[in-house]
């Protein structure tokens, strides 16, 4: 008996994944594609922001070439100084590579022409990114669109013939309803009077339009489809709504 009850409290198994068919192999493709842009998008974004790497690289090596020029002019100022003092014999700072001093100096501008270089190809590269990564959630949106037409046609169906069965029904109660109330068998005003039924009856009469229904967000069967869309955009073996697998 405690083996029979402890099976019983066991989870049910997961249904089965639906087959990888041809059509959301493309949308495998397409969810990879986009995963890839994405990241190469937030890399760029990344490298390209003010605290960026290439922006980094372009702050110190303007800072590389400051120093240098800063040391081509100590330089000039102890060459002519030593120059001055050897002209009257005395002694005066060690000398200064001038052309070592021009070097370094050309040498850090080299540098930052590089990174200015590299940080306008980055923002390239960024800004072509962009409209790829919309391309891409084009081609994803597309390819689910493609799997929820072909793969849940049986289910719409399903879902058509409820509806119909249900307004059906609703008519049916309704008539019922309505005879009562014509024959005053249901008071429709006054202190005993059926709440409700006088709403119900002028929905019937009038029926109610896509504005004035109080929340679509609210319809479960409706966000049952609706996380299966969005599911699909992030996995092309995402179930649908009754359909089997």
């Amino acid at each position: 008996m405690a083996a029979v009850t402890a099976l019983r409290r066991m989870p049910a198994a997961a249904p089965p994944p639906p087959p990888m068919t041809e059509r959301r192999a493309k949308l495998a493709e397409a969810i990879e594609r986009l995963a890839k842009v994405e990241a190469d998008l937030a890399a760029l974004e990344a490298a390209c922001s003010w605290d960026g790497s290439a922006r980094r690289a372009e702050s110190n090596a303007r800072g590389a070439l400051e120093e240098a020029q800063s040391a081509l002019e100590t330089a000039k100022r102890v060459a002519v100084d030593r120059l001055v003092r050897s002209a009257t014999d005395t002694a005066g700072e060690a000398p200064v590579s001038i052309r070592e001093a021009r070097h370094a100096v050309q040498a850090a501008t080299d540098d930052v022409d590089a990174a200015v270089a590299a940080r306008e190809a980055l923002q390239a590269r960024l800004d072509a990114a962009q409209p790829a990564v919309e391309s891409a959630r084009h081609a994803v949106e597309k390819a689910a669109s493609g799997v929820l037409f072909y793969e849940s046609a049986d289910a719409i169906g399903a879902l058509v013939s409820e509806i119909e069965e249900t307004q059906r029904r609703l008519v049916d109660r309704t008539l019922a309803l309505k005879l009562l109330a014509d024959q005053s068998v249901i008071l429709m005003s006054g202190p005993c009077a059926l709440p409700g039924v006088s709403t119900m009856l002028s929905r019937f009469t009038t029926p109610p339009t896509t504005g004035q229904i109080a929340n679509p967000e609210a319809s479960a069967t409706r966000a049952l489809w609706e996380a299966a869309r969005l599911a699909l955009h992030r996995d092309a073996l995402a179930p649908l709504p009754g359909v089997p697998a």
